[in-house]
């Protein structure tokens, strides 16, 4: 599956990697979070280099549904259950910087964007009950949200609430125009180079497939930290959501702004313009990576429900993202631990990224250069609220449990038959040889055998059948059927079995 905004041949520019360098800073990951970082640094004159294991917005940013809003569906109610109201508002602040931030850049190099309202609606007794608490939370942090009594929306609502004037765009138009100021800035920008560690010294060196190269600053701007040290892989649930775009007759009528609900499972809408006209974007039907027995069942369901409710919609892309929630519900970000203030990282947007993820660089670029945040102190000074404790406990828990489960699993799955387990085309099946559980799939009439043990922490993986991927459910890394690393903590690829 291929996002519509990865769809194309768009092709931004990049630079060879030059083993054995030293730079001033190097930023590992090539999405919003670390090419605004990078770009900021470059700009104060440092000598910068990003390292991408991919392609430029290959991870979460090329597969967002791209709304920059600082109405985030019942984020701030949910907050504000944890923590007191200064501490949403210091939230509220850091995300208001990250959007006008990127919107001046956006202005300033001429990137489209539409400016559009942003709703989150109810369909339900409680989610209208979570609609009013988001209001009262929202109004409080000195947002103009408002009560409304027609979303605009072709199916009944029993609540909505809007923020005006917040905006849309294509994650791609931006990364493209982020990439370009920061290599005009002298920046190295450098892809398929995978950084599978970093060690302190003198100057920071960070080991990868190429050789190595030595930096006076890190940052970690990947997902999940690839490092473990503060094992903030225990302090995140991987989270992976559904998205097509569809074209519509011009019978249907689209929705004119970006809407989320505010149940379960998700419902997300916006529109994207293109020279033939509105195409809509749904999204939603989340669940934990791996977890979920037919992730493309969850998927099938979000077409079917855009269907129902636009009729004559066509499919033209569907794809999957994946994010990471904070058990505590904030972002993490700032200097890692173990990392002799050298090593900086961002994590946890909850699906907001494109304002928490600019909001992280300005913070961590700001402990880089000696600048200050009251925004930022604020947020790194919140105390963890028993519930935020009881959530990273359970999540644990439930973490250990998942573990157990898939091993009593694989230790009881059929031995494998190098002549005859041949999964069906698009299906994967966990086996045994001798007492080692393998990994067999078929993709595009290719049959494969790797290890079904999870790289980091040796979970036993599960078969997406949506994505034709293997994903762990503890800690949500992601490899390609051959064992290559897609997404996750891990840097280190699934052994091939013969």
């Amino acid at each position: 599956m291929t996002s519509l905004w990865l769809d194309g041949d768009r092709a931004i520019p990049v630079d060879d990697f030059s083993p054995g360098s030293t730079y001033d800073a190097v930023v590992v990951g090539a999405g919003i979070t670390g090419l605004a970082t990078a770009t900021l640094l470059a700009r104060s004159g440092m000598t910068v280099a990003v390292l991408e294991a991919h392609s430029v917005g290959a991870g979460t940013t090329g597969n967002t549904t791209a709304k920059l809003s600082l109405l985030q569906g019942t984020v701030l109610s949910g907050l504000r259950r944890q923590y007191p109201q200064k501490v949403v508002n210091a939230y509220v602040e850091a995300n208001r910087e990250g959007q006008a931030w990127l919107l001046r850049h956006l202005q300033d190099n001429a990137v489209p964007f539409q400016r559009r309202d942003a709703y989150t609606f109810a369909v339900s007794d409680k989610g209208a009950d979570r609609i009013r608490s988001e209001l009262a939370v929202s109004s409080a942090a000195g947002l103009a949200v408002e009560e409304v009594k027609d979303p605009g929306l072709p199916f009944a609502t029993r609540g909505a609430i809007r923020l005006p004037d917040q905006a849309q765009f294509n994650p791609m138009d931006v990364l493209e125009s982020l990439a370009a100021d920061f290599r005009a800035h002298g920046g190295i920008l450098v892809e398929g180079v995978r950084v599978r560690n970093v060690t302190n010294g003198k100057t920071l060196s960070l080991r990868t497939d190429s050789g190595d190269v030595h930096a006076g600053h890190v940052v970690l701007a990947t997902g999940a930290p690839i490092l473990d040290r503060g094992l903030y892989f225990a302090k995140l649930r991987a989270s992976q959501s559904y998205a097509a775009a569809f074209r519509v007759p011009a019978s249907t009528t689209v929705p004119s702004g970006m809407y989320l609900s505010a149940e379960t499972p998700g419902r997300s809408l916006r529109t994207y313009p293109s020279d033939t006209g509105e195409i809509l974007i749904a999204g939603g039907n989340g669940h934990h990576v791996g977890r979920e027995r037919s992730p493309k069942a969850r998927l099938d369901e979000l077409l079917d429900w855009t269907l129902r409710h636009f009729p004559g919609a066509e499919a033209t892309h569907t794809w999957s993202g994946e994010d990471y929630q904070a058990t505590n519900l904030m972002p993490f970000f700032g200097k890692l631990p173990r990392g002799g203030g050298k090593i900086l990282f961002a994590t946890g947007y909850n699906k907001w990224g494109m304002s928490n993820g600019i909001a992280a660089s300005l913070a961590i670029t700001a402990d880089i250069l000696g600048g200050q945040l009251p925004w930022a102190d604020t947020i790194h000074h919140r105390v963890t609220s028993p519930a935020g404790a009881a959530s990273a406990v359970g999540l644990n828990a439930d973490t250990v449990k998942t573990m157990a489960e898939g091993w009593a699993k694989a230790e009881t799955a059929a031995p494998d038959n190098a002549t005859n387990t041949v999964p069906a085309e698009g299906a994967g099946i966990i086996v045994r040889h001798g007492r080692n559980p393998v990994a067999v799939s078929t993709v595009d009439g290719v049959t494969c055998r790797v290890s079904a043990v999870c790289t980091h922490l040796r979970g036993i993986l599960s078969w997406n059948d949506a994505e034709h991927t293997w994903d762990c459910p503890l800690h949500g890394s992601r490899f390609t059927p051959s064992g290559d690393v897609l997404q996750g903590p891990t840097t280190a690829k699934l052994p091939v079995l013969d």
